[in-house]
C-alpha cells in the first residue's frame, strides 16, 4: 500500500542510495557494521560517536552529513504527497529481476500498477533512436504488437521515437506497459508526450530512481538505462546509432546475462549502424515476432482456428470468456463488470487470444470468433 511503512523507512534507503553509487556494496558495509539500516542512521545523527566507518572520506562526510538525512526525508515525504508509491528491494512489489541485479536502485519512486511488473511473464525492454526512421517506427510497432498477443509486456524509456512507439503499441493491445524515467516520476519530459504519460499511470507502470521534481539532466539518463537492463529478462534494439543509449542499455544487459536482441538496418544509414554493430558481436537477429519467441523458447500458436470448448479453462477464464461472448469490452470494462484484478484480466485476455477464443479490434475492444462485430 501506498506509504503504508511511512516517509522515515523510505528515507532510510533514499539516503543510503545518496552515500554512493555502487548501492550493493554500501548496503553491505552498511550492514556488516551497523547490523541494519536503521542503526546507521541513528548512529549517523550522533555526532559524539563520530568515527571513519569506511575506507573513503567522500563516503565517511557524507554518512555524517545532517542536511543529506534531512534532504533524504524531505524527498519521501514530498513523493507521499504527490500520491507515488516507494519501493525498496525488500518489498514484495520491488521489480524481481530488477532485486536480482546487481546495479539495483534502492528506493523506486512509481506511479502507476505496481503489481503489474511481476504479475508480467516476460519483460522484455524495447529501446532505440530518439530520431528513428519509418523503417524503425514500423517495425517497432510491428514487433511489440505481435509479441502482446504472447504474454510479452513492454519496458521502454519513455523518449521520443522507439521508445514512444513501443509504448503506445504495448497499450494499443492493451497489455502492461513501464516506463522508466531519466527525471522525477512526476516530470513528463517530453512534454509532447504527456497523453501518453498519464495513459501509462493508469493502465501500466511509470518508475524512476530520481526525487520528485528532478528535472531530465543529461547524467541521470545512463542510470535509468540500467534500470531498464535490470528489469528485463532481454533487450531489442529495433533502430540505434553507435554511442547510443540504446546500445549502452544492450551492453549492459549483455553483462548481466540478458538476452540481447537487434533488428538488421540498412548498411547506409547511419541510424541502424548500432544494430549492425550489436549483430555482428553476436546478438540475436531478429527479423520477426518469431525469431523472439524462439530465443523464449515459445511455441507458436495457430492464431486463426477458433476453439470454443470451454470446459478446459479455469473459472476465471470461463467468466471472461462469456462476458466477453455476450457484451464485448475493453480491459478495463471487463476488470469492473467481473470484479477480478486487472493485472489478471490482462493475463487471461491475452490466454484467450493465443488460444483462439477471443480477437481484439484495433479500438482495443475484445469480442469472441463466435460473434460478429
Amino acid at each position: 500500500m501506498n506509504g503504508s511503512k511511512g516517509a522515515e523507512y523510505y528515507a532510510l534507503y533514499n539516503w543510503l542510495g545518496k552515500l554512493s553509487a555502487n548501492t550493493n556494496k554500501i548496503y553491505n558495509d552498511i550492514i556488516g557494521i551497523f547490523g541494519n539500516v536503521k542503526d546507521a542512521w541513528e548512529e549517523s545523527g550522533n555526532a559524539m560517536l563520530r568515527n571513519t566507518c569506511f575506507s573513503s572520506e567522500t563516503v565517511t562526510e557524507k554518512f555524517y552529513s545532517e542536511k543529506l538525512r534531512e534532504e533524504a526525508l524531505k524527498q519521501c515525504e514530498e513523493a507521499l504527497k504527490k500520491g507515488m508509491i516507494m519501493l525498496t528491494p525488500f518489498d514484495e512489489n520491488y521489480p524481481s529481476l530488477l532485486r536480482e541485479y546487481s546495479r539495483k536502485p534502492l528506493l523506486l519512486y512509481c506511479k502507476g500498477d505496481v503489481k503489474g511488473v511481476n504479475a508480467s511473464e516476460n519483460l522484455i525492454g524495447v529501446v532505440g533512436s530518439r530520431n528513428c526512421t519509418a523503417y524503425g517506427r514500423e517495425v517497432t510497432k510491428n514487433l511489440c504488437s505481435e509479441l502482446s498477443l504472447y504474454g510479452f509486456s513492454i519496458v521502454s524509456g519513455f523518449a521520443r521515437g522507439i521508445d514512444t512507439v513501443a509504448h503506445k503499441a504495448a497499450l494499443g493491445k492493451g497489455v502492461f506497459t513501464v516506463a522508466v524515467l531519466g527525471c522525477g516520476a512526476d516530470v513528463v519530459y517530453p512534454g509532447e508526450n504527456r497523453g501518453l504519460y498519464n495513459e501509462i499511470a493508469e493502465r501500466g507502470l511509470i518508475i524512476s530512481e530520481q526525487p520528485p521534481a528532478t528535472e531530465p539532466f543529461k547524467q541521470n539518463f545512463p542510470a535509468r538505462n540500467r534500470i531498464i537492463a535490470g528489469m528485463s529478462s532481454g533487450i531489442l534494439v529495433c533502430e540505434a546509432g553507435l554511442g547510443s543509449g540504446a546500445l549502452i542499455t544492450a551492453q549492459l544487459a549483455n553483462d548481466d546475462g540478458r538476452d540481447v536482441m537487434a533488428v538488421p538496418s540498412n548498411i547506409d544509414t547511419a541510424s541502424g549502424s548500432g544494430c549492425n554493430s550489436l549483430l555482428k558481436e553476436g546478438a540475436y537477429c531478429i527479423t520477426s515476432h518469431k525469431d523472439i519467441l524462439r530465443v523464449y523458447g515459445i511455441d507458436e500458436k495457430d492464431m486463426t482456428q477458433g476453439v470454443f470448448d470451454i470446459s478446459a479453462l479455469n473459472d476465471n477464464e470461463k467468466a471472461i470468456y462469456k462476458y466477453i461472448e455476450d457484451k464485448t469490452g475493453v480491459c478495463d470494462s471487463i476488470s469492473e463488470d467481473t470484479g477480478l484484478d486487472i493485472a489478471k484480466v490482462r493475463r487471461i485476455l491475452t490466454t484467450l487470444e493465443i488460444n483462439g477464443y477471443i480477437t481484439q479490434r484495433c479500438d482495443g475492444v475484445y469480442y469472441s470468433k463466435n460473434r460478429k462485430v
